[in-house]
């Protein structure tokens, strides 16, 4: 039998954990939806805590919002995350500004015809651009036109070779204002 809430029979308008018996409330006996957080909620601020929670009990996909600094484990060995204000700096090799590096693989381009035609269109008096064409063979199907200020910079006369079989004037051609270098 259960006694309306009078203050004299014991019953104080509360429920506490020592009124219930252990195990006696789960997950299927409430109904979804029905326990819900905040002040003005069920449950009052500040009362479920990770010793109250099962482990794997709150899947990712219900966690939303910035989780805190202090929750995260920040620090640069296995396991840990990357601080927001961390660099690699120290570690690659940076990126020049204006130069655009052409390789066989690892650079901006692989076709030396994209890689002129995207600095022709940005290069200017005030904004020239290099070309560096790492070591290897570069065959071209048409002539690798160089606006003004665009400088074509090769790894040596042997290791940065252009090919091409073109009849329009040679395989690289310039219109003044920049420099060819093997």
């Amino acid at each position: 039998m259960i006694y309306t809430a009078d203050g004299t029979t014991g019953q104080d308008n509360t429920v506490t954990g020592a009124k219930l018996a252990p195990s006696t409330i789960t997950g299927a006996k409430i109904a979804t939806g029905t326990i819900t957080g905040g002040t003005s909620g069920n449950i009052a601020l500040a009362t479920i805590t990770g010793a109250n929670l099962v482990v794997g009990a709150v899947a990712d996909a219900n966690i939303t919002g910035q989780i805190s600094t202090s929750k995260l484990n920040v620090g640069t060995a296995a396991g840990t995350v990357a601080a927001g204000d961390h660099n690699h700096d120290s570690i690659y090799q940076k990126k020049y500004a204006n130069v655009i590096v052409v390789a066989q693989s690892g650079g901006d381009y692989t076709d030396l015809i994209a890689a002129a035609s995207f600095a022709n269109t940005a290069a200017s008096v005030n904004n020239p651009y290099l070309i560096k064409v790492m070591p290897g063979i570069y065959n071209v199907s048409q002539s690798v036109n160089l606006n003004p200020y665009v400088s074509l910079d090769g790894a040596g006369t042997t290791a940065t070779i252009i090919r091409g079989s073109n009849s329009d004037g040679g395989v690289v051609i310039s219109q003044g204002n920049n420099t060819i270098q093997h």
